[in-house]
């Protein structure tokens, strides 16, 4: 008390995920949006030419990371927040010139690419199968309430992902 103060932080990086007070994760989708657009303006200056086959490796292998990285925790709900995370794919996607022409959707059709609104998506699924099926080291009671049915497995009843805790 009479001893040296500490600074007060109101944002903190934990397992490179930055976490904010409010756990609003505005701050975290930032940087991780920064970092993979810097990824991508290396791969446009360095790698020649940008085709259908190069431009989806250099964006799983250099700009999706960034991008998903723990996004199980910091998954945007925030609509400006998902636009600016998939704004960075969509101008990747972008750098083919023979589909540049193309919508969006259609882009990643070809490329055969995934949108990283479902790609966080399925790393939710895929956690939530995990907790209720025993893979994790959590209790899934307490994220979940379940009852039983007529068949051997339990299910989940009446549960969001906000009921869960996961956005």
């Amino acid at each position: 008390m009479n001893g040296p103060t500490s600074d007060i932080t109101h944002a903190e990086k934990h397992l490179g995920v930055t976490a904010v007070e409010d756990l609003k994760f505005h701050k975290h989708i930032a940087n991780a949006v920064n970092k993979g657009s810097r990824m991508l303006g290396l791969i446009r200056k360095t790698f020649t030419p940008l085709d259908e086959t190069t431009v989806p490796r250099l964006i799983t292998a250099m700009v999706s990371l960034h991008l998903e990285y723990g996004n199980v925790i910091w998954h945007p709900r925030y609509r400006g927040d998902k636009l600016e995370v998939e704004k960075v794919q969509r101008r990747a996607t972008k750098l083919i010139p023979s589909i540049s022409h193309l919508p969006y959707e259609d882009q990643l059709k070809f490329l055969k690419l995934p949108s990283l609104d479902f790609r966080q998506q399925q790393g939710g699924m895929i956690l939530v199968f995990k907790i209720t099926n025993g893979m994790d080291r959590l209790d899934p009671h307490s994220f979940f309430i379940f009852h039983l049915t007529t068949t051997p497995e339990a299910t989940v009843k009446n549960c969001s992902w906000d009921d869960a805790g996961l956005i």
